[in-house]
């Protein structure tokens, strides 16, 4: 009688001990969960993405600032945790965490994150003065188009993802129509106060405003005088753009690598060509964002600075923006509908 292999193969299992079927068995899964990412959804909840189904030990999961974690999901590539108390808004949070896999695999994990704050007031980057000079610095206005808490407000010297310079606002309650100025440039006098309060005119320092509000920050920020992308992020890392200047003094090159573009500035500029259209803060047609999408920066000074119209008109676009004439400049107060005619 003759068995087919199949068969032969089955019986040789079922005696157990061969060499040829050891060598037949899967060798077992030795790699420990990889984790991913992760969603901060609210102030309550977050969501940790895995490359596989995890199991995690409520024994060694631990959060700063202390407070209770429920694991909402805990056998899946996305384990759900809820916080309790809410994470307070806009804070900086830690998470340790143990997990292993269905095989036993265990890896643990340190995830840091900034919490949202769902209070935040809606502000616009109104006039940038990129082309300062020792007696008129560098400096940017705000204009708050609708009131709230600041606590994770982000002043960032490029993208999201690549910048060279960050300034987290302090904790300060603003009201729809006021005016902020941050000085890009401080010199670092006792007089250089950052006015959180209601008391709006405690700050000196060169080109400090009046009757507004004034910040400074710890190290220098100058703006790129020809080039540059600043974005404000409702958090320091992972935040949402809630608004977004790109100037530049270049044209565009189809045949350059870069586009046109500085070697420097090419990082900012692939990140923002490479998002969604809705995703970018900035619009423009396209696949890539080239020289004549942004704001032209050619022809301004310390006098002649860039700023939206005199409604702090905001599409997300360079038709926003104008170059004020010599001498313009408005910091502080609504901006000019006169453009700078060479």
């Amino acid at each position: 009688m003759k068995l087919s292999y199949a068969l032969l193969l089955c019986l040789l299992a079922s005696c157990g001990g061969s060499p040829m079927t050891e060598s037949l068995r899967p060798e077992r899964d030795r790699t420990p969960p990889v984790f991913l990412d992760f969603a901060q959804e609210s102030r309550e909840e977050m969501v940790l993405f895995f490359d596989e189904p995890v199991v995690v030990d409520r024994e060694t999961l631990i959060r700063q600032p202390e407070g209770d974690i429920l694991v909402a999901e805990p056998e899946s590539r996305e384990v759900r945790l809820r916080f309790s108390p809410p994470c307070e808004p806009g804070s900086l949070n830690t998470l340790r965490l143990d997990v292993a896999d269905g095989e036993g695999n265990g890896n643990w994990f340190l995830v840091e994150f900034y919490a949202p704050n769902e209070n935040q007031p809606a502000l616009v980057i109104n006039e940038i003065s990129p082309n300062g000079s020792s007696t008129r610095p560098d400096m940017v206005e705000f204009y708050v188009t609708a009131g709230g808490e600041t606590t994770g407000l982000t002043l960032l010297l490029g993208t999201e993802e690549n910048w060279t310079g960050r300034y987290v606002f302090p904790p300060m309650n603003v009201a729809t129509g006021e005016y902020i100025l941050f000085h890009c440039r401080p010199e670092g006098t006792g007089e250089e106060v950052t006015e959180t309060g209601d008391d709006l005119d405690l700050s000196g320092g060169i080109r400090a405003g009046e009757g507004v509000r004034d910040l400074w920050p710890g190290e220098d920020m100058n703006l790129s005088g020809s080039n540059g992308v600043l974005t404000l992020s409702s958090l320091p890392v992972r935040g949402k753009c809630l608004d977004r200047i790109v100037y530049t003094n270049r044209t565009g090159d189809g045949e350059d690598k870069y586009g046109g573009w500085t070697a420097v500035l090419w990082p900012q500029i692939e990140e923002l060509s490479s998002r969604r259209e809705g995703e970018r803060g900035w619009y423009f047609e396209g696949d890539l964002l080239f020289p004549e999408d942004s704001v032209w920066s050619g022809s301004t000074t310390s006098t002649r600075t860039l700023c939206r119209d005199s409604l702090s008109g905001d599409g997300d676009r360079s038709s926003d923006w104008h170059t004020a004439p010599t001498g313009g400049c408005s910091f502080g107060y609504p901006n000019t509908d006169e453009a700078y005619a060479p």
